[in-house]
């Protein structure tokens, strides 16, 4: 579907210890029992470097075609996956007794047209220098017109850590930019290690919590500013598949953000600077 994605959005002010127990030890059940036991073990022993580089050889060469859903490279993948599972003598889990589980997905082609205006300046972005992203909402076209913006810091939403970012702000209807990552904890000048990952990132580090959190709060777009550090690899990355058909499961259940995005770390600070921010 080819629609024309126009987001019109206002800004506002953006404001080791070591525990040892002695004692009886149950018999291993369940799971536990399983995974050491002899066929377990024997299973174990079966795989071996030269057999995974055969298979990452095998999925990765170009006969495959990336492995780009709706190619042939599709079809090759997953009959490649089922004879080899069915080699090792693996059993089917699906209900029909296949391999293959169907989900129903959607593929989206859009012009996206994106502006910031403030009441002393009006930005046009170019898309794919200054943001990139998409709406995922099945219509012809997604219009988000004058919506504020409010930075939301990193966009997280974690009880289990004490942390919400959403506390005390109502982001109904409006547009959310929040930073890659999780929170950076410190403590003795070094990351927390009992607060998120530590160094190691979370899920709630990921573009893809950001943008889930920001529908259960009920944004209507969210942008997430793109650091190539914490995310891991650079903008270009998302440059260089932005402008392609993009591809969603279907939820009947569920309606997409109106827009979800990403912008380089040059734009976020402009934005900033139109709101007279540093």
């Amino acid at each position: 579907m080819t629609g024309d994605k126009k987001v019109h959005i206002k800004t506002n002010p953006i404001i080791f210890s070591l525990l040892l127990f002695i004692g009886c030890i149950k018999p291993l059940e369940g799971w536990n029992k399983y995974v050491h036991s002899k066929d377990a073990l024997k299973a174990q022993e079966a795989i071996i470097g030269e057999l995974l580089n055969k298979h990452v050889s095998t999925l990765a060469s170009d006969k495959f075609e990336g492995r780009f859903p709706g190619t042939m490279g599709e079809e090759l993948t997953v009959e490649y996956l089922s004879n080899t599972y069915s080699a090792l003598g693996l059993k089917p889990g699906n209900p029909d007794g296949t391999w293959i589980q169907k989900a129903t997905m959607t593929g989206i082609i859009s012009e996206v047209k994106a502006q910031f205006i403030t009441d002393d300046e009006r930005w046009v972005m170019k898309l794919g220098r200054d943001i990139v992203g998409n709406s995922f909402q099945t219509k012809e076209s997604v219009n988000i017109k004058n919506a504020d913006v409010i930075f939301c810091g990193y966009g997280v939403n974690a009880p289990e850590y004490g942390w919400n970012d959403f506390e005390g702000i109502d982001v109904k209807g409006k547009v959310i930019i929040v930073l890659v990552s999780d929170p950076p904890v410190m403590k003795n000048g070094d990351l927390d290690d009992t607060m998120f990952g530590g160094k190691a990132m979370t899920y709630y580090g990921r573009w893809s919590y950001k943008f889930e959190e920001g529908l259960r709060q009920g944004a209507k777009g969210v942008i997430v500013i793109h650091e190539t550090e914490p995310a891991g690899y650079p903008f270009s990355v998302l440059q260089n598949g932005y402008d392609g058909e993009q591809l969603t499961i279907e939820d009947q259940n569920v309606t997409p953000l109106a827009y979800q995005g990403w912008i380089p770390l040059s734009s976020a600070e402009r934005l900033f600077q139109m709101n007279g921010l540093d």
